[in-house]
């Protein structure tokens, strides 16, 4: 094991100790289960409006297009992730060794990749400009393009389906399953269907974030938490009162 190895297993070992590793246990185990039924109601939901509008859902399993996107998930989410992941061994060390070629891979577009967090945030904050969805777009688009893999994607299959994050779910193509991929002629034909998500209606994290939706890419985010335990937990603004209480573990 090299350092970093030791350092994700040290916190997983002291993730859910003490009374606050308790009240973190608690929140991934409770947002789980609301997160398998809203999951289960968004791919509902879509299917239903597909067969309103007379429309097939060629989404199937082993295609892998959507899973070489940017994709964004909340604290939530993420936490959950982490939570499945400290339970499944197997998917954490895929996850671990593929984060660090998927890393490398983004080396490449990195001043893009930070691009697209940045002008997230405005977007949230409502504050975008016509300029910024123009470059959120093409950061996007530059993305894509570089066909980086989800370190969570493995033989065709998303090893976190159950716990996937909202984003992932929530998108599908009425159009064939090849034209989205960018190279593809009829590329700029295909037509998607975008599942409401609201996650202001989410369960709050447990340590009251100043924000509740705090949205950020989801590979790099997962990676945070289980490299950095809860000192990258008590740097989330509104969370520095954790540093305090990780001293009781």
């Amino acid at each position: 094991m090299d350092e970093d190895d030791i350092i994700i297993h040290e916190n997983q070992l002291s993730a859910y100790l003490g009374e606050i590793g308790n009240r973190r246990a608690e929140f991934c185990r409770t947002y789980t289960t609301y997160k398998r039924t809203a999951l289960a109601d968004i791919v509902a939901g879509i299917n239903r409006e597909a067969q309103a509008k007379g429309k097939t859902i060629y989404c199937h399993k082993g295609c892998t297009v959507c899973c070489h996107v940017y994709v964004v998930a909340s604290l939530q989410e993420c936490e959950a992730i982490v939570h499945y992941l400290y339970q499944q061994e197997a998917v954490m060390r895929h996850f671990v060794d593929a984060f660090r070629s998927w890393r490398r891979c983004i080396e490449v577009i990195r001043d893009s990749f930070f691009d697209i967090g940045h002008l997230q945030q405005k977007r949230l904050s409502h504050i975008d400009t016509k300029d910024d969805d123009k470059a959120f777009s093409a950061a996007l688009l530059k993305y894509t393009k570089q066909n980086i893999p989800c370190p969570f994607l493995k033989d065709g299959a998303c090893l976190i389906y159950e716990v996937r994050p909202y984003a992932c779910a929530g998108l599908v193509s009425t159009t064939p399953s090849s034209w989205c991929t960018a190279s593809h002629p009829s590329h700029k034909k295909i037509v998607l269907l975008r599942a409401d998500v609201n996650l202001d209606s989410d369960p709050p994290y447990f340590a009251n974030p100043v924000s509740e939706v705090f949205l950020t890419n989801m590979p790099a985010l997962v990676y945070e938490i289980i490299r950095y335990g809860w000192v990258f937990l008590s740097r989330v603004p509104g969370c520095s009162h954790l540093k305090n209480e990780i001293g009781t573990l």
